[in-house]
């Protein structure tokens, strides 16, 4: 609906309002003085226009999810590819169920639907193989994505109002990822070895390869998943730089390159590789995969999984003197809150710190 709005430094009204070609906001000077009783009335009347036209080009417009959510996923998130990524596969998910319940438009969606969201995405998750189990928790995220479009469906005023909001459904508790020890590392190194010795094809020999150079990347640089994957050109040896140019929230960062890592880069070059990897379809399902086996073989890795790896670099480092701005610099961490999530601290690190502080002795009278 069109408002009128005092803008700061002009002495007119300015009126917002949904453009009726593009379907965005727009805001423009009415050129009706403040102050001014009659330039006030003519303002509101211009308000009522505007709120008029688009009542008649949305209302009147087709709402079927088809015609405008797609459009809509790939305006708002056009500057960031990896959230825009995120909300496509939403999408297809979100689309597959409404289709199935011949849930055409925002208009016929219910509380009811929403709510039955849930059951279905996990059931639907669990039919692929042996494929990565769906959590509530994954159901909810896409559940807040749909809840997204319906309340730009309200805003079109598609509908009256967003049935997906509050429904009163609570996710899961999220297991804390484990820091990787020694051992863990070891045993994940002798497992990806095995394959790279064993791998008969191709196929086999490229996820090998995988695993072995996104799981060092990660463990040295404290990357995410997706930015193990990159060219080898935006790592510059001479000036020991790394540039991750598609990590998450879409911004790419340079840092400071592992030296640990030198060994591994040459030998790639020197194979003619340009990029880090052969990329599978599904880089996630892989290493899911990966530590369903481990698990299978080997006790104390209930709780670690790839994202572990980030868990680990950042505390060795700060366990190692490094300074929380520096860390957060080298593994692209805007928000200290965010930062102290995947610091750990081990038993005998806290010890430590109660031999420090150096007490006196208590007194060794009776009690």
């Amino acid at each position: 609906m069109a408002s009128l709005y005092k803008q700061k430094k002009s002495s007119y009204w300015w009126i917002k309002f949904r453009d009726s070609k593009t379907g965005k906001t727009t805001r423009k000077s009415t050129k009706l003085r403040i102050g001014i009783r009659s330039a006030y009335r003519a303002a509101q009347e211009l308000v009522a226009n505007y709120t008029l036209k688009e009542r008649q080009t949305w209302v009147g417009a087709d709402s079927s999810w088809q015609t405008w959510v797609p459009d809509y996923i790939e305006q708002i998130h056009a500057t960031s590819p990896g959230t825009l990524g995120r909300y496509r596969r939403a999408w297809g998910m979100l689309l597959d169920y409404l289709t199935e319940l011949e849930i055409k438009n925002p208009r016929m969606l219910t509380r009811a639907a929403c709510i039955g969201y849930v059951s279905w995405r996990k059931k639907r998750g669990s039919l692929r193989g042996k494929s990565k189990p769906v959590s509530t928790n994954t159901a909810l995220v896409e559940l807040r994505i749909l809840s997204s479009f319906v309340n730009e469906a309200v805003r079109r005023e598609y509908i009256p109002a967003n049935p997906v909001t509050r429904l009163g459904i609570k996710g899961a508790q999220v297991i804390e990822k484990s820091e990787m020890s020694d051992h863990h590392i070891t045993v994940i190194r002798e497992e990806i070895s095995r394959r790279l010795a064993n791998a008969r094809t191709p196929q086999e020999a490229a996820g090998a390869h995988f695993l072995n150079v996104s799981f060092e990347f990660a463990l040295h640089q404290g990357c995410r998943m997706s930015e193990t994957f990159l060219p080898l050109a935006d790592i510059d040896i001479t000036a020991m730089t790394i540039r991750f140019g598609n990590p998450k929230g879409g911004q790419a960062y340079t840092t400071a390159l592992n030296p640990a890592l030198v060994p591994m880069i040459t030998e790639l070059r020197k194979h003619g590789r340009t990029t880090t990897y052969d990329r599978p379809a599904n880089p996630s399902l892989c290493w899911w995969n990966f530590f369903d086996t481990i698990r299978g073989q080997h006790a104390g890795f209930d709780r670690v999984s790839f994202h572990s790896t980030r868990v680990t670099c950042i505390s060795r480092l700060e366990r190692a003197g490094a300074p929380e701005v520096v860390v957060c610099r080298l593994v692209n961490h805007a928000s200290s809150a965010i930062h102290r999530i995947y610091r750990r601290t081990t038993t005998a690190e806290l010890q430590s710190y109660w031999t420090a502080a150096a007490y006196p002795p208590p007194s060794e009278g009776k009690l």
